[in-house]
């Protein structure tokens, strides 16, 4: 299935598939934790690498999503900026799989991601829509616990963002405020009246 040069893969799976094939992933690495540092390696390579698919990058970009939600990869110094250089990719797919891979990684080490994603969400105007989808899978898939230290970081940068122009960015917007109230309903709901 996994090739850096193969360009059958986009043709033989189902998009479904890369992500299927990212869970079984993960759950494969997670029985050889020695072996995550490469393995994440090796993704941050294919995606780089100029030569590889669309597929092999969607692929790579899931994987480390799935990994990144229950392991740290702070380690991981570049991936950060390879993720945000994939945001300007030609590829709907690929720019998608690198959001969610932002989001889930997140999920796995909010102390050092999510402060991240909320500086580049407040400055990158370009970028907005896809960390905005980034920020709606933390906030998704983190337990509550986990985000309440953030709630008001994060409250305050969806406030400035309802009001953007694209209707897009404000319907992610919107979602996201009412995936956060569900954090703290009793504090949070009366302040969307």
């Amino acid at each position: 299935i996994y090739s850096s040069t193969s360009s059958r893969v986009s043709t033989t799976l189902h998009k479904q598939a890369f992500h299927s094939v990212a869970k079984c992933v993960a759950a494969l690495s997670s029985v050889c934790p020695k072996e995550i540092p490469g393995l994440v390696s090796l993704f941050i390579q294919d995606v780089k690498n100029p030569k590889s698919t669309t597929a092999v990058k969607m692929l790579a970009f899931l994987s480390l999503a799935e990994i990144g939600r229950t392991t740290n990869l702070s380690a991981q110094k570049e991936l950060k900026a390879v993720i945000l250089d994939a945001f300007a990719s030609p590829s709907e797919e690929v720019k998608s799989a690198a959001s969610y891979a932002l989001g889930n990684i997140s999920v796995g080490n909010l102390k050092e991601y999510l402060p991240f994603m909320l500086k580049e969400i407040g400055g990158q105007p370009k970028r907005q829509y896809l960390l905005l989808h980034s920020l709606k899978e933390v906030i998704s898939s983190s337990p509550a616990e986990s985000l309440k230290p953030y709630v008001e970081d994060i409250w305050a940068l969806l406030f400035k963002h309802c009001e953007y122009t694209e209707e897009g960015t404000r319907n992610v917007v919107a979602e996201c405020l009412g995936k956060l109230t569900l954090v703290n309903p009793s504090q949070l709901l009366p302040r969307l009246k």
